[in-house]
This record gives structure tokens, C-alpha cells and sequence, in this order.
């Protein structure tokens, strides 16, 4: 394998991340469980990751991010499975579902209106 071959798997791989891209490949598939992993993690890990991923966003009012955030995570609970792999749906799909339910009800009662 060249290393143009390595650095085209490598971006592929981290583009499948993205929200909305579908894996066509196993290594995808795993890549985008992997980056999910953190949903599945006990309250307090989870909680503390949220913190840190609303930290990344300081452009945003408190009210933009829970809107943002509470439409992303209410699609990610609307999918069969948020887990593409039965590896990682095993570990982490109940936890995770009931960290994100828990979570966007704690967003909701941040937002405009509610």
C-alpha cells in the first residue's frame, strides 16, 4: 500500500464520522461506533463529554445549542439502532439510548419557550 493508498483510507475513515454519512464497509462502520462510543459510557462520563462538546461551541447561546444538540441526539434516538456494529451495539446500545433521552430532556428545559 502507498502512502497516498494509507492517507485516501485514513480520510474516508474519519469522513464516515460525519453526521448523515452511511457506511458502506465494515472498517466504516466500526469507525463511526467507535466515535459514538461515548454515548454508551456510564451518566457521569457522558455528562462530562457533553460538557466538553458544548464547550467547543462558545459561538452559540446556551438556547442555539440545545435546539442544535436536542434535534441531532432526537434523530440518533429516532434511528433502529444508533450502533452499526453488533459489537458495539452489544456494549453500549441501552446505555446509550437512555444517556441521550436523559440528556435531551435536560436540553429541553433549557430552550426558548419551555
Amino acid at each position: 500500500m502507498t502512502n497516498r493508498q494509507r492517507l485516501d483510507d485514513v480520510e474516508r475513515l474519519i469522513l464516515v464520522t460525519r453526521f448523515g454519512e452511511v457506511p458502506r464497509r465494515d472498517d466504516e462502520a466500526y469507525m463511526a461506533d467507535i466515535d459514538y462510543s461515548s454515548f454508551g459510557l456510564p451518566w457521569g462520563q457522558f455528562y462530562a463529554d457533553s460538557l466538553a462538546v458544548r464547550a467547543e461551541r462558545p459561538d452559540l447561546s446556551d438556547e442555539q445549542f440545545a435546539g442544535q444538540q436536542s434535534r441531532f441526539l432526537a434523530h440518533l434516538l429516532d434511528r433502529e439502532t444508533l450502533y452499526r456494529t453488533k459489537f458495539f451495539r452489544s456494549l453500549y446500545e441501552d446505555v446509550a439510548r437512555a444517556n441521550i433521552a436523559r440528556y435531551v430532556r435536560m436540553l429541553g428545559a433549557t430552550e426558548p419557550g419551555q
